[in-house]
């Protein structure tokens, strides 16, 4: 077959000034393009359509399999909650030419896709521009002769160092090359071209857990990399095999020292060599996973050492892990105690930021209810393009001619729920929902987005809507972002007295003290949520976690709040245990009811019936 000789043919050499001179194989390609050009679409439409890819290959693939390869800024992949068919090489330290020997030095025959992350320590080491293109053209041409589709991912913004130029570069060269670019660089800074700092450790180049998920939320907009069933929320406890020790990452061995070494090690071959976090069992009693199953080992044991486990498993269950604990000074921290959550955010733009919600909402399962604003939603998207498998929708988009603003509610199917338009009013951009719990009061949840400089017409608009919910008598909860600053807050504005005094007037709380938006200049709190019931909430979070420029308020409420009942001290009632029918039948025979005719005032006239009727039972009872 021409395909195997045109891979043999493509051995790109180096000289000694370590310049990458063009190599044989695209000389190749273009004597041969029009002799395999046939045979190649002829391959191409007797292979299966795979919905997970959107480029199409210059040769025929010769693998079903996946790779992520690049340096350290992939270290935080957990393979486990990637698709079967993804494999992960890290490379610690890498620049583009440590990456181009690792994949020399690779057998690709298993491969059909190859995704290229590095470059972000060339630009740190202000490598030739030139110079790295060159040899990530050389990447790009050995993948290809390897019948290998190649996908570059873009380099990440990092502390100190401009990598505008290598990212403008790279993306030339694929597009001259036809070859899928993955712009990471806008989904990691703000509008004013800050670094998102919550997406990174300390160190301000490496990502930390929700950096590397929104790193895969790009990827996965071009090749399909996470798994579709559903990942057990576990926020800092890696979900790994129960017999794998929890000192070792699934992917510590992927092409780490030599590469003699087997590059991917069967799940069921794993050892475990770490036992102090493990039981006899080699089940990890501090991973939520497994405790279920340790319980059923205990079970087995005697009667007296089942029950001792269940009341430690009851203990735990109502403990946050140690390493979760940990994480809270790492990483974003989110709600951990048991009860309803609910959230928001000021998205900023919903429909291009949709993985990443998906991600939070079916993978991690964090919220029940999770609303957001400034969704830039229109009526030409439909609601079928937004929808999270688990979740229901509702949303209100802003009838303007102006582009921007709406609120959005995704709540879990689980939850009974009704949208209440009735308290809705059109002028401003808010949503109300009522939720309905078991054996208890339901409660009504309010989704609200106050523009910048809104006139004082929005607040009397919101106090109609509140006036109305309060007439209720029911639990009252908002979210949203209102655009005022409670973290310093102007009381000479007269717009914010009014508000401050409307939420004092109806009762409610606002219960969010930290800052929920942050820039280099100041920090303000100005998302907010107000409850009618203190006593009610368990914990309030405002997570760094940054798809916008605004971190979600989240919150968790008692799913049983106990609600005090009147206690009556007496209860006074009449007996009927000595009644007599036969004289209250004669008494009523005798009663003079012809006299209330004669009364012309309508309640007189009540009052003596009732007192006619009233007199008999005392009469036969006693």
């Amino acid at each position: 077959m021409p395909e195997k000789n045109l891979g043999n043919q493509c051995t790109p050499m180096l000289d000694e000034d370590q310049t990458i001179p063009k190599t044989i194989c695209e000389t190749i390609l273009q004597e041969h393009s029009h002799e395999i050009e046939q045979s190649i679409n002829a391959d191409i439409n007797e292979e299966p359509q795979n919905p997970v890819y959107d480029t199409q290959p210059k040769l025929p693939l010769s693998g079903s399999r996946v790779l992520i390869a690049g340096s350290s800024v992939l270290k935080g992949i957990d393979p486990s909650k990637l698709k079967d068919y993804i494999d992960v090489h890290v490379h610690r330290g890498a620049n583009v030419l440590d990456l181009y020997e690792d994949i020399r030095n690779m057998d690709l025959s298993t491969y059909n896709t190859i995704i290229i992350h590095v470059g972000g320590n060339d630009a740190s080491s202000k490598m030739n521009v030139q110079q790295f293109v060159d040899i990530f053209q050389e990447i790009i041409n050995f993948v290809r002769c390897q019948n290998c589709r190649a996908i570059v991912s873009g380099i990440l913004p990092r502390i100190q160092c401009d990598v505008t130029e290598y990212n403008t570069i790279l993306k030339q060269m694929c597009h001259y090359n036809d070859v899928k670019f993955i712009s990471n660089y806008e989904s990691f800074v703000y509008k004013d071209d800050h670094i998102a700092k919550s997406f990174y450790t300390t160190d301000g180049i490496h990502l930390n857990r929700y950096g590397t998920i929104k790193l895969l939320a790009n990827v996965n907009k071009v090749i399909k990399v996470f798994k579709g069933k559903q990942i057990q929320h576990h926020l800092n406890q890696q979900n790994r095999n129960r017999y794998q020790s929890s000192s070792h990452q699934y992917y510590a061995n992927n092409f780490r020292r030599s590469p003699t070494k087997q590059r991917y090690q069967p799940r069921s071959n794993m050892i475990t060599t770490d036992r102090r976090n493990f039981n006899h069992s080699g089940i990890n009693p501090r991973n939520v996973k497994d405790r279920n199953d340790l319980n059923m080992n205990s079970r087995d044991s005697n009667n007296n050492n089942w029950r001792k486990s269940q009341k430690r498993h009851r203990k735990s269950q109502n403990k946050t892990p140690s390493s979760v604990n940990k994480s809270r000074n790492n990483e974003a921290s989110w709600l951990f105690k048991k009860g309803f959550k609910l959230g928001c955010l000021n998205i900023q733009h919903l429909q291009p930021k949709i993985e990443e919600i998906k991600f939070l909402l079916k993978y991690e399962q964090l919220f029940d209810i999770f609303g957001m604003v400034e969704t830039f939603l229109n009526d030409e998207i439909g609601t079928e393009t937004l929808q999270i498998e688990g979740y229901k929708i509702e949303r209100k988009d802003r009838n303007a001619i102006n582009y921007g603003g709406g609120v959005i509610a995704y709540i879990r199917n689980s939850v009974c729920h009704q949208r209440r338009i009735d308290l809705e009013i059109s002028s401003i951009e808010s949503l109300w929902i009522e939720i309905k719990f078991p054996n208890t009061n339901s409660i009504l949840i309010g989704i609200f987005y106050r523009p910048p400089g809104s006139f004082q017409s929005w607040i009397d608009s919101a106090e109609k809507e509140i006036d109305k919910a309060s007439a209720e008598n029911k639990e009252i909860i908002l979210l949203g972002d209102f655009n005022i600053n409670f973290s310093h807050i102007n009381h000479t504005v007269v717009g914010n007295q009014k508000w401050k005094d409307c939420i004092n007037l109806y009762g409610l709380q606002q219960i969010v003290h930290k800052p929920t938006r942050v820039t280099d200049k100041c920090a303000t709190t100005i998302d907010h949520i107000y409850t009618t019931d203190v006593d009610h909430i368990i914990e309030v979070k405002v997570p760094s976690y940054a798809v916008s420029d605004h971190y979600p308020v989240c919150v968790t409420r008692k799913l049983n709040p106990k609600i005090t009942k009147m206690e009556h001290l007496s209860i006074e009632y009449r007996s009927f245990k000595q009644f007599d029918k036969n004289k209250f039948i004669e008494n009523l025979t005798n009663t003079p009811f012809y006299l209330i005719e004669s009364i012309g005032d309508v309640d007189e006239a009540a009052n003596y019936w009732y007192k006619f009727i009233s007199e008999h039972p005392r009469q036969t009872c006693s």
